[in-house]
């Protein structure tokens, strides 16, 4: 009779380790969900920002360009007013005396 209570005993014990185990695996379950929703926010924010880097370096590309258009210009300005200058110059020579 001894052994027989005894291996209930066991069983018993055996059952009760085995809720354990699958209570401490539930329990890591949802932990496992919530750091892979938390991954996958952090990678959602990454992608957001790597997208607003590709859009400011685009802006500032652009505008560079447009810089690199007005600093053409001025020079070609420049130019023509140093010649206007010269024929000025060229016109008031021939009025001195």
């Amino acid at each position: 009779m001894q052994t027989t209570e005894n291996k209930y005993n066991e069983i018993s014990n055996s059952f009760k380790e085995a809720e354990n185990v699958i209570d401490v695996l539930g329990k890591a379950s949802v932990e496992m969900n919530q750091k892979k929703t938390a991954v996958n926010d952090v990678m959602q924010t990454l992608s957001a920002v790597a997208q607003e880097n590709a859009a400011g370096t685009e802006e500032i590309s652009a505008s560079a360009e447009e810089q690199s258009a007005s600093v053409v210009e001025v020079a070609n300005a420049s130019e023509q007013l140093f010649t206007l200058a010269k024929s000025l110059e060229t016109l008031v020579e021939q009025f001195k005396i």
